[in-house]
């Protein structure tokens, strides 16, 4: 019964933070909460915990627990470390990336505007730019995939493409001046095929492109 009384509180806490009821960085007093639910302070205690598991308060010691949004590199995040408990292998994090890239294409097309491709460009430009930096390079790939997904303007397709980008191994990246150098060509034809509407370069871009990465699982 103790159990089920505090996750009651936590729900009915959570669809207040939903509805607005509660605002980002509200105090939650342990002391006005059990007065207002009619609970012990052990109760709210344990209904904080659960809502700090799920990143919806954090709790600053000495000071209390306040009401806390993540924002979307938060929940990449905790998709990211799901996920990675699960031993999710990468050819599936591949094809997962293969089969949401080419099925964003056309909502990319729709709705990129020029702003998305200047980003596009100069990350692609940095890229270029630190060719002999294998670990530079890695984490300029890896905001030019995200770049691509916030294309989509869709927030839900950005956290999840986000969260398979950041899961995916760029050990060959890392390694070989080679490979940097092929991907990059492969990022400057999508970019162009962005830039003229392009809907079946782009699904071709993006086809060379993970099968390239496809062709290297195995190979680290």
């Amino acid at each position: 019964m103790a159990e089920m009384l505090y996750m009651k509180v936590a729900d009915n806490i959570i669809e207040r933070i939903q509805n607005g009821a509660l605002q980002v960085n509200a105090k939650l007093s342990e002391r006005k909460l059990a007065a207002e639910y009619e609970v012990s302070r052990t109760v709210i205690r344990e209904a904080i915990k659960l809502l700090n598991e799920k990143g919806l308060v954090h709790t600053i010691y000495g000071k209390g627990s306040y009401v806390n949004i993540p924002d979307d590199k938060a929940l990449i995040s905790k998709f990211e470390d799901a996920m990675d408990i699960s031993q999710v292998e990468q050819e599936d994090v591949v094809e997962a990336r293969e089969l949401l890239e080419i099925a964003m294409s056309k909502l990319i097309l729709q709705r990129v505007n020029e702003r998305d491709i200047q980003v596009l460009e100069e990350l692609y430009e940095n890229m270029e730019n630190c060719m002999d930096d294998g670990r530079t390079y890695v984490d300029y790939d890896a905001k030019f995939h995200l770049a691509m997904s916030i294309c989509t303007h869709n927030r839900v397709l950005s956290i999840m493409t986000g969260t398979l980008n950041n899961m995916a191994n760029r050990e060959l990246l890392l390694k070989s001046r080679e490979v940097r150098s092929r991907a990059n060509k492969e990022h400057k034809k999508i970019i162009e095929a962005l830039k003229a509407q392009n809907e079946k370069g782009l699904l071709d871009a993006i086809g060379v492109h993970i099968r390239c990465i496809r062709s290297h699982i195995g190979e680290e």
